[in-house]
Formats: C-alpha cells, sequence, structure tokens
C-alpha cells in the first residue's frame, strides 16, 4: 500500500516514526519494515474515519515506547488519559468554579448555615484585630460582645441569604425574572434592616453582651472555622467563601441563556 494515499500529517507522522526507530539498534530492519507497514494500513483505514494519527497511537515519542516495551503500553495510555481527565476538570473548575450549580439548587438552610458561618468568623476576627491594635483590652468598649458578634452574623446570613435568592432568577423558571428596581429596592431595605440591627445590638448592656478580648475572639473563630471545616464537605456547597454570590449569579446568567433577557410573564 502506498503512503502517498495518507494525508500529509500522517505521512509526516509515519516518517517521524522511521526516523526513531532507526535510532534503536535492537530493532532489526525486518522488524521496523513491519512496523511501519502495519502503522500505514492503521493510519490509512483511520483516516477514512476521521482520526488523526495522535487519535489512534499517541504521540511519536509514546508509541515508539508502545513498540519498544507492548507490556508498558497499556500502563502508560491509562496514566495519559487519567492525566487529561485531570485536565479537563481542573479546566472546567477554572472557567466554572461553581460546576454549573446555582444559587437555587441548595436548601435556603444550607446556603444560611454557610453564610453565617463564613461571616461569624470574620467577624470575629475582625473585631479581635481591630481590638488588639486599638489598645483596648475588651470589645465591649465598642459595643461589641458575645451577642453582637453571633446576632450580627446571624441577621446579616438571613438577610444575604434571602436577597441573593430572591434577585436571583430561577433557571427552572421562566417567569422568576424580577424588574431591575425590585432589585434595588430589596438590596436597599437589607442594607436599612441590617444598619438598624447593628445598632441595636450595640444597644445592648455589656452585662448580657459578654465582653471578648482579643485572644478569646481568635479562639472563637478558630473554633468556628473548625466547625466550618467539617461541615462544608457535607453541605454539597461548591469550594470558597460567600459562595452563595457567585451561585446567585450562576443561575442569572443560566437564566439568560435558556430564556434571553427579557422578562418573562
Amino acid at each position: 500500500m502506498a503512503n502517498n494515499d495518507l494525508s500529509k500529517k500522517n505521512e509526516d507522522y509515519l516518517f517521524r516514526l522511521k526516523k526513531e526507530l532507526s535510532k534503536d539498534d535492537k530493532i532489526v530492519p525486518e522488524k521496523l519494515d513491519d512496523v511501519l507497514k502495519q502503522t500505514s494500513t492503521q493510519l490509512l483505514e483511520g483516516q477514512k474515519q476521521g482520526k488523526t494519527a495522535v487519535q489512534l497511537f499517541g504521540t511519536v515519542s509514546e508509541y515508539v515506547l508502545d513498540i519498544k516495551d507492548p507490556k508498558g503500553a497499556s500502563a502508560r495510555r491509562q496514566r495519559a488519559l487519567q492525566a487529561a481527565r485531570t485536565s479537563t476538570v481542573k479546566q472546567a473548575q477554572r472557567e466554572d468554579p461553581m460546576g454549573g450549580k446555582n444559587v437555587f439548587d441548595f436548601s435556603f438552610k444550607t446556603e444560611f448555615i454557610d453564610t453565617t458561618l463564613t461571616l461569624a468568623i470574620m467577624f470575629s476576627l475582625f473585631y479581635a484585630v481591630s481590638t488588639l491594635l486599638s489598645g483596648t483590652k475588651q470589645s465591649a468598649q465598642a459595643g461589641l460582645g458575645v451577642i453582637s458578634i453571633l446576632g450580627i452574623s446571624l441577621i446579616t446570613g438571613a438577610l444575604y441569604t434571602m436577597i441573593a435568592r430572591y434577585v436571583s432568577s430561577n433557571p427552572k423558571d421562566g417567569a422568576s425574572k424580577k424588574p431591575i428596581w425590585i432589585k434595588i429596592v430589596s438590596v436597599i431595605a437589607m442594607i436599612v434592616v441590617w444598619l438598624g440591627a447593628f445598632l441595636l445590638m450595640s444597644l445592648i448592656p455589656s452585662t448580657i453582651n459578654i465582653p471578648l478580648n482579643p485572644i478569646a475572639l481568635a479562639a472563637i473563630a478558630a473554633i468556628l472555622f473548625a466547625i466550618y471545616r467539617w461541615w462544608k464537605p457535607k453541605s454539597g456547597l461548591p469550594k470558597g467563601l460567600l459562595v452563595i454570590g457567585p451561585l446567585s449569579t450562576n443561575a442569572t446568567l443560566q437564566y439568560r441563556e435558556k430564556y434571553g433577557k427579557g422578562v418573562k410573564k
């Protein structure tokens, strides 16, 4: 069978294969001819099916290794396949860290717990550092204590989760898209409620709102972080902090892709 029946790319592949195999003194001319004929035949058959040489045999270097060590060929192919799959997964994660999930794929409770734990850790660390830098020994001097920190975390977590779900468009519901003015009003309302809650928390007397020093605040943050690390894998949520934001964005993007930008009624 003549090589000129092959495409230029396949001819080049065969030429480079011959060149590499010719460097090995252990491969006698008869074996070399047999390999080249067999490869040429398979290339031609694959060519008719639209398959490339690399798809059939791998790169020239990989194919040479297979010819020299047929027993190890399967293991090498498995490693190469696994590496390709891993690369594909990593690429997909870079393009969409949320794995195609959106805010409506999880319950309010799950997202609320994730958001509240994250905020409690962040607030505890922030107040620990700010109290330490300010030179005060007790966070109560700034109106901060156990109840205020936990209360603000719970209220903020609930409001943030509620608004993120409310202003997002559900890809499974064509009538879920809301006008922009409703979204703006909702966000403003959330901010007003949050500021009011923050003010009320700061008015709680220190006899009830137990004051905490920087060390205690840091310890609480560490305990909450340990709980968070234990709970996160069980939640099924994607990795990352405050993932409800990206999940909300994903919901809107998926809605637009499915229904377009118009408001559905």
